[in-house]
């Protein structure tokens, strides 16, 4: 952990995020910066950047600001 700096812990790798309609994606790792106050979402991708990347992406962080996020957690749009 290292590596990622001071105050990060390792939540989860594969979390699954439900998008409804019993479809779901999973993001490839979860750490908490407890410095921050703050989830980082890491989603690896093989292959060309793809705009399709952000809006999945999107998808995940309003799913952990409405869903995970604690009420002093910061806020994505901060």
């Amino acid at each position: 952990m290292l590596e990622l700096g001071k105050g990060f812990m390792y939540v989860d790798k594969q979390y699954r995020i439900p998008l409804g309609g019993g479809i779901s994606q999973r993001v490839d790792l979860v750490f908490y910066n407890k410095l921050l106050k703050a989830y980082v979402l890491i989603d690896i991708k093989k292959g060309r950047f793809r705009h399709e990347n952000v809006g999945q992406m999107n998808a995940y962080l309003n799913y952990f600001e409405a869903e995970i996020n604690a009420d002093n957690d910061a806020k994505q749009w901060e």
